[in-house]
């Protein structure tokens, strides 16, 4: 590398709920103030699901368990 910074392919809402975090915090420094509000708590929850891999589905979306092997055992 040549010293340049180059940007890392994010997609579009992890890329915009990070900068929504940083606008946050960027406000709580300047301020000395934090209040969470939606946009926020939204933009954690994208970034939470990116990274552990979990879709956005609502609590209703309830899919079958997937049980390995021919059976029960205990």
């Amino acid at each position: 590398m040549n010293g340049e910074l180059k940007p890392t392919p994010l997609p579009e809402d992890l890329r915009r709920s990070l900068y929504v975090v940083l606008e946050r915090i960027r406000f709580a420094e300047y301020f000395d103030l934090f209040v969470p509000d939606d946009w926020l708590r939204d933009a954690l929850e994208v970034i939470r699901c990116h990274l552990v891999g979990i879709d956005n589905t609502t609590e209703d979306d309830v899919t079958e368990p997937q049980v390995r092997g021919e059976g029960w055992s205990l």
